[in-house]
């Protein structure tokens, strides 16, 4: 054996390790570092350089693969899930940003779903209710009958 062939290793050696990490917001809001890509850059047995480079499949929060176009990002409190284009919308009232977990529907006047935050559904809730409660403590006084006609 001549000095070459004794300074290679019996099997592959490690020469370098890159990975990338990128810092998301867990749950809480906490920072954390979230795996990307890893290349591996070793030596062989033989005497080659050899490179293995490790992806990680993403995906948004609505389950969609993550190389569909971005939609945005949840405005709820506590959420910071991203969804597709597809699946992200914005409430019609306060236009926050909202995944497919927090989006809720509710009928305006001319019968249509519209999608609105659970913040804004309250309130729009509590003023139907409130407005139904006046109605009827002022339908023996006021006739709410359409003029337009």
């Amino acid at each position: 054996m001549n000095e070459q062939e004794t300074n290679l290793p019996n099997d592959s050696e490690e020469l370098r390790k890159d990975e990338i990490f990128t810092q998301r917001p867990n749950a809480k809001g906490e920072l954390f570092d979230d795996f990307e890509h890893r290349t591996d850059t070793v030596l062989t047995s033989e005497g080659g350089i050899s490179r293995k480079i490790l992806n990680r499949e993403r995906e948004y929060g609505c389950g969609h693969d993550a190389r569909r176009t971005r939609g945005g990002r949840c405005g709820e409190e506590g959420c910071f899930r991203d969804s597709c284009a597809d699946c992200y919308t914005r409430c019609s009232a306060c236009q926050v940003g909202l995944c497919l977990f927090h989006v809720r529907y509710l009928q305006n006047e001319t019968g249509q779903k519209v999608p609105v935050c659970s913040h804004c559904r309250d309130t729009i809730q509590r003023r139907r209710f409130w407005g139904n409660i006046g109605a009827l403590l002022l339908s023996p006084f006021v006739s709410f009958e359409d003029h337009s006609k």
